[in-house]
């Protein structure tokens, strides 16, 4: 199991916003520790990053491939992809190919895909074999925008002025055992958050701070996972990296 998170914050309009990634590494198997592996990896070519939960490995030829490396692979292959639309879809193509029917049918497996488009506006990318109740399994990956084409515009976006989003707003995604960042997200932001207005306290004045301030927050729960869950699924270290819009 996992924690794999995707943000897109807006600070003052679609282009003026960030992307930040972060996911912790434990790996597991049948409920145990099996290995500690990186979930995310940035996509310079795009613009863009990309990380994966649930299935930790790919079975092809007769052998075992890790996630990561085989994600890697693929990654390195497909560089070249013009966009996050052919990328994405080229993905659930190949995965529909080299993962058998058994083993997309049994296992939930998916993938965040995010980053910025040609016009410097962020889109973000399920690829995933699962239905949105993230329960049920459908056995085929598909690929499916849903940061333009749904949630922006609830944040304000008139679907034509990137601009048209003006208040502070952000969109999360997540995946994985997320009962404790639904429980837990918004108030740590809350509680420790709230500090951040009292003398002697760093603010968050740059993305650069964001970004760990996300980390922050991620290793907070990791580490009530260590102390307090019977089966520890999310494990630190935890992995961040921002993606930025062309006017942040």
């Amino acid at each position: 199991m996992s924690l794999l998170l995707t943000e897109i914050t807006c600070f003052d309009g679609l282009s003026n916003s960030c992307i930040v990634f972060a996911a912790d590494r434990r790996i597991s198997l049948n409920g145990k520790y099996d290995s500690t592996r990186k979930k995310i990896f940035q996509i310079p070519s795009l613009h863009a990053g990309i990380g994966y939960f649930g299935l930790a490995e790919v079975h092809t030829k007769g052998n075992s491939l890790p996630m990561n490396d085989w994600l890697l692979r693929f990654i390195r292959k497909n560089s070249d992809n013009s966009n996050m639309n052919v990328f994405a879809n080229e993905l659930a193509c190949n995965l529909n190919k080299v993962i058998s029917p058994g083993i997309r049918k049994k296992y939930i497996s998916g993938f965040h895909l995010a980053g910025y488009n040609s016009n410097g506006i962020p889109e973000f990318w399920f690829i995933r074999n699962v239905q949105d109740d993230s329960k049920t399994i459908t056995g085929q990956y598909e690929a499916r925008e849903d940061f333009l084409s749904t949630n922006a515009r609830a944040l304000g976006y008139d679907g034509e002025n990137p601009r048209s989003i003006k208040n502070l707003v952000t969109q999360i995604y997540r995946n994985g055992d997320f009962r404790a960042h639904v429980t837990a997200w918004g108030k740590i932001d809350e509680g420790f958050g709230s500090l951040f207005k009292e003398p002697g306290f760093k603010k968050l004045v740059s993305i650069s701070d964001y970004e760990q301030w996300v980390k922050f927050k991620m290793e907070v729960i990791a580490y009530f996972y260590k102390k307090y869950s019977k089966v520890s699924l999310i494990a630190r270290p935890i992995d961040t990296f921002t993606i930025k819009g062309t006017d942040a």
